[in-house]
């Protein structure tokens, strides 16, 4: 079926985006025979890159469809954003709950999403830093979380999602290593605090018994 026309003002990334969809449908209707082993291993890189690099123009318009300015479920009858991704892209509840929460996210995060517009990193990497990055402790410097964002980037360029996940894991006590001590004693205080209440509670009910 062809596409329906663009109207005459449209805007230059709507023309882009649809120029790409052309694109994409020609190449579908090729034949992959006549591709070697050296060209597929090419086409294949390029085509993760402009994946990603999909993916950042993705996040981006959901993000901006998401503004009070632009506001696009009310333009299109939809209560939330998440209730349009629900009905234009059919995504479940969660999934577009997840999608919009990291549209949003990475709006302020521009060393991760300059990272994915290159196509230099793919989208669960993206998600993976920035999610690591937003839930450091508020004691640790805007400077210092910018400096871990940049590392945790490089290394996204360079490893896969599993090694970015065990980095990302270990970022606060690399940024903070005193404090993430402390916090971490903290914690297990809590915990032996709560263990030994849930024992005393028990014994208390048994001899009730």
């Amino acid at each position: 079926m062809a596409a329906a026309p663009l109207p005459e003002h449209a805007h230059p990334v709507h023309r882009a985006v649809t120029g790409v969809a052309a694109g994409l449908t020609d190449a579908l209707d090729l034949p992959l025979w006549t591709l070697g082993a050296a060209e597929t291993g090419d086409v294949l890189r390029a085509v993760f890159a402009a994946e990603a690099r999909l993916s950042a123009l993705k996040l981006a318009l959901v993000a901006h469809g998401d503004t009070p300015g632009i506001d696009l479920p009310a333009h299109e009858a939809a209560t939330t954003m998440t209730a349009w991704l629900r009905i234009h892209a059919r995504m479940a509840p969660g999934e577009a709950k997840k999608l919009l929460k990291l549209a949003h996210a990475m709006q302020h995060h521009a060393p991760t999403q300059e990272a994915l517009a290159a196509g230099s990193i793919p989208t669960a990497s993206a998600a993976i830093i920035v999610h690591a990055v937003d839930n450091l402790p508020d004691q640790i410097e805007q400077s210092v979380r910018e400096q871990g964002e940049h590392t945790l980037v490089e290394h996204a360029k360079a490893f896969d999602t599993r090694a970015i996940t065990v980095l990302a894991d270990r970022l606060e006590k690399v940024l903070d290593p005193d404090g993430a001590e402390a916090r971490e004693a903290e914690h297990l205080a809590r915990l032996e605090a709560k263990a030994e209440r849930e024992i005393y509670a028990q014994i208390r009910h048994n001899r009730t018994r």
